[in-house]
């Protein structure tokens, strides 16, 4: 073990090890882009002529269990609240409420989720024949 922070201490990784380890987080998060969109296919039919798409059969709870199975590099709670956030405006049309400080990890998180969750609705709407 090496030390990390006073107290604490990390395990010691080879390049070849970081390297497996890299490869095993995106299977695993492509695996959940599979997942997803497997999830999503059947029950979203798009509108007549595509024009526009009926977003009332999307489901937050439905891509949020599709996005962050279990298996699935872990995400924080933060990270899965900014999915959710994007999430509930597209399809709820809720606002969208930073509840993090400016500047903290907390915040961070939050954003990077809000990226992953407008990721999330393009690949929904793709799917489904909309457009993003």
């Amino acid at each position: 073990m090496t030390p990390h922070a006073p107290g604490t201490s990390v395990p010691t990784t080879s390049p070849h090890q970081q390297e497996q380890l890299s490869a095993q987080r995106k299977a695993n998060d492509d695996a959940a882009c599979a997942v997803m969109l497997d999830i999503m296919s059947p029950a979203w039919p798009p509108s007549a002529g595509g024009a526009q798409v009926a977003t009332s059969a999307l489901s937050v709870d439905q891509l949020m269990q599709a996005a962050f199975f279990n298996g699935r590099t872990p995400r924080s709670a933060e990270y899965k609240a900014g999915t959710r956030a994007v999430l509930e405006n597209r399809i709820e049309r809720k606002d969208i409420i930073p509840t993090y400080q400016a500047g903290t990890a907390e915040a961070d998180a939050f954003f990077a989720g809000l990226d992953e969750g407008k990721s999330i609705w393009r690949a929904a709407v793709a799917k489904i024949g909309g457009a993003a």
